[in-house]
């Protein structure tokens, strides 16, 4: 469904009747099946009914679909979706958008194509371009029918804010692969594309009629399409290839994959990485991911100090607390960052927990600043319980842990080895158990670098935190024996 192939046009004796195409066309799925069936000339996907009826309801008004590569997804959405919405006078301003320029010029292009040498559209919509300056209006980038229904393309992160076609702004807005997988690994890079798509492409749209439908891969775990995935206002599809384990009899496109022996052909010609990526929808970090998102566990609040039932004592659950920090006594513009994670350990159901607290410390700092900031962090967690602080022992922390000293602030140093891997796979293990449990909210960042090592720029606060699990263990962080005196 993918392949463009020669124009080969559907007979017109399928839907002699003008009667039976007009009420056909009134949806998605029949319009594609009168007027762009070279495009489909495989079996329907088990997921592609539900996907055109998604595609088709205005009154979704905000929708993310991850598909596997050849879903046939582009074609759909990025194709036929606006041809329909034009040609049926469904919006008045539709705009795509695509990662790059050629990409941008690519769709109109398609658009074009079918518009001008579609004889089948050509038959029951006549010249849509009657009365327009073709020179002027149908650019690379623009194409403006004779209907008045005006459709451009534009790559990400152009200006959309303050667009119009005449008194219409964008009322169907389509962007297909928003993200460069070669970029998607930076945070930075993804944080780009969030921003521009809330605060330049949402607000640029007609606020009560418009639609907004982003297509794409799930190229990362912080990227985009898994943003929106968690966002209440989309309405979210995933289409992997398989439903379940990948068998040929879970496969959602027996028609594109009739044999195992298909499938197996396929997987080997693409690395392993990029087939769970792909065609699976799960995204591995180079090297393997030593932290799964799936063994995060959360709570909603450290335990709180209780009164015994028989004393009347007022008992603090908090066992111990500890600060880990992480120095890099730079200022300078992309330097690392120096990483304070704090957390306590309590017992929860007679097993003991370290619970990360929300809010670390990750920002470019003086040496005077961090040991300011040492102090400050001291004050504050010395009402919980009186912390240790946990600094690497290696040449320049060294004077650090002096300092820190030297105000009171009890430290130990920790030594290390030079393998960040090896230590994050050890800590990774009181991760998996559910040892260390993090907060809902205040620790995105840090479960990025946790679970995104290797792929990630900075590891600043993974760094910081696997040293609090490895001082905090050493400090007994295990469940301690109990022993009954008789």
């Amino acid at each position: 469904m993918e392949q463009h192939k020669a124009h080969s046009q559907p007979r017109f004796d399928v839907f002699d009747d003008f009667e039976v195409r007009r009420k056909l066309r009134r949806t998605l799925k029949g319009f594609c099946g009168q007027y762009l069936m070279h495009y489909f000339t495989l079996p329907r996907a088990d997921f592609h009914d539900e996907f055109f009826s998604l595609l088709e309801d205005w009154s979704i008004k905000f929708l993310s679909v991850i598909g596997f590569r050849g879903s046939a997804k582009s074609s759909i959405g990025s194709l036929a979706l606006p041809l329909w919405a034009a040609l049926e006078e469904k919006a008045k301003f539709i705009v795509l958008i695509a990662e790059t320029s050629a990409q941008a010029q690519l769709l109109i292009a398609n658009l074009r194509y079918e518009l001008e040498g579609n004889e089948c559209v050509l038959r029951d919509y006549g010249d849509v371009s009657k009365g327009i300056s073709k020179q002027e209006e149908w650019t690379k980038r623009n194409l403006l029918l004779a209907s008045g229904v005006r459709i451009v393309a534009i790559s990400r992160g152009q200006r959309i804010r303050g667009l119009r076609h005449r008194q219409f702004r964008p009322d169907l807005v389509v962007i297909d692969d928003p993200e460069e997988i070669k970029k998607v690994e930076k945070k930075e890079y993804r944080d780009r594309t969030e921003k521009w798509l809330r605060d330049e492409v949402i607000p640029a749209i007609e606020e009560a009629s418009a639609r907004l439908v982003v297509l794409g891969n799930i190229l990362h775990t912080d990227a985009l399409m898994a943003r929106l995935k968690n966002d209440p206002i989309f309405m979210h599809r995933d289409y992997p290839l398989f439903k379940g384990e990948e068998k040929w009899e879970n496969c959602a496109w027996k028609g594109k994959y009739p044999t195992q022996a298909s499938i197996d052909n396929q997987k080997k010609k693409v690395r392993h990485t990029a087939w769970l990526r792909e065609y699976i929808l799960k995204v591995v970090p180079p090297e393997g991911q030593e932290v799964r998102d799936e063994w995060i566990q959360y709570y909603d609040a450290i335990p709180q100090p209780y009164k015994d039932r028989k004393t009347g004592i007022e008992i603090n659950p908090i066992m111990q607390s500890g600060v880990a920090v992480d120095l890099a006594i730079s200022k300078s513009q992309g330097a690392d960052s120096t990483a304070m994670v704090a957390g306590v350990t309590s017992q929860v159901e007679g097993m003991t927990k370290l619970f990360i607290l929300p809010n670390p410390v990750n920002a470019q700092l003086s040496f005077f600043e961090t040991i300011q900031q040492m102090r400050s962090t001291y004050a504050a967690m010395k009402r919980l319980a009186i912390p240790m602080f946990y600094v690497e022992d290696v040449a320049y922390q060294r004077a650090a842990i002096e300092e820190a000293m030297r105000h009171g602030i009890p430290t130990t140093p920790i030594k290390v080895g030079t393998d960040k891997r090896a230590r994050l796979r050890a800590a990774a293990t009181f991760i998996q158990n559910g040892t260390v449990l993090f907060p809902r909210k205040g620790a995105e960042d840090l479960i990025a670098q946790l679970t995104g090592f290797g792929i990630e720029d900075h590891d600043d606060l993974m760094d910081a935190c696997v040293h609090l699990i490895r001082g905090m263990r050493s400090e007994g962080m295990e469940k301690p024996e109990v022993i009954e005196l008789i």
